[in-house]
């Protein structure tokens, strides 16, 4: 299978699973999705926990000495405090809201995965 089709593959399969995990949202409708949001961001927090720890820092820690993976990590939270502090900041004085920020985030951390899952194709 070539990289362009593999690439292609796994970002179709990207976009099926962001319109699977829409559907119970849809299905809880407008009020009781807003009631429910806490739990559903929970949810999705607890998920993304266990798929950074199991895709990025066990392996990390294979690799590395404790010492360099954790103080990698301690960096890679103060950059991420630093960058939505800073798209939070530029976002009102732009007269964009705090989802406008949060938007910028997560697309910009979207594209740094991308980046490095294509580098890994090649």
């Amino acid at each position: 299978m070539s990289d362009a089709l593999l690439l292609t593959a796994i970002a179709a399969g990207t976009a099926l699973a962001t319109g699977l995990g829409a559907l119970p949202v849809i299905a809880l409708g407008s009020e009781r999705a807003r009631a429910a949001q806490g739990v559903l961001s929970g949810l999705a927090a607890g998920v993304m926990a266990v798929a950074a720890t199991v895709g990025l820092l066990k392996p990390a820690a294979e690799k590395g000495s404790a010492a360099t993976v954790l103080a990698a990590a301690a960096a890679g939270v103060v950059a991420l405090v630093l960058s939505r502090r800073a798209l939070r900041h530029h976002a009102l004085d732009s007269g964009r809201g705090e989802v406008s920020a949060r938007s910028l985030l997560v697309i910009g951390a979207c594209l740094r995965v991308c980046d490095r899952q294509c580098l890994r194709l090649q």
